[in-house]
């Protein structure tokens, strides 16, 4: 990987997630020190649990890029309307991801890169 080429690291399901002893996922993110970027779905209760995971990481000292609402379809009026409120909630960027037909775990990464703009990808 190159210093331009983004990498990943998976948080396995929340930032409260134990990841061993007393350790959770949070704590291994505080202690990387990378920019975050939060993926959460689109839908319903979005708001609430998204911007109490960007608060939960600025708290921790942690660099939150933006959040990816994910599995975005635009169906209902909370869908559609989560993306500009959740930026104004939380003052980071949102972006939107539609579901991505994963058939193949490959295929991920060609529908990332279809859908999402390389700016969402933090650099340092």
């Amino acid at each position: 990987m190159t210093a331009s080429s983004p990498g990943v690291v998976e948080g396995i399901g929340g930032l409260r997630v134990p990841l061993a002893e007393d350790a959770e996922v949070v704590d291994l993110v505080a202690d990387l020190d990378l920019p975050v970027v939060v993926v959460a779905r689109s839908g319903l209760g979005t708001l609430n649990h998204s911007a109490l995971t960007v608060e939960a990481l600025e708290r921790r000292g942690c660099r939150v890029h933006g959040v990816v609402l994910n599995e975005y379809e635009g169906a209902s009026l909370a869908e559609r309307t989560n993306p500009e409120v959740l930026t104004e909630m939380t003052g980071v960027p949102v972006w939107t991801l539609p579901g991505l037909s994963l058939s193949d775990p490959t295929e991920a990464v060609s529908g990332v890169r279809e859908h999402l703009p390389l700016d969402v990808f933090p650099t340092h």
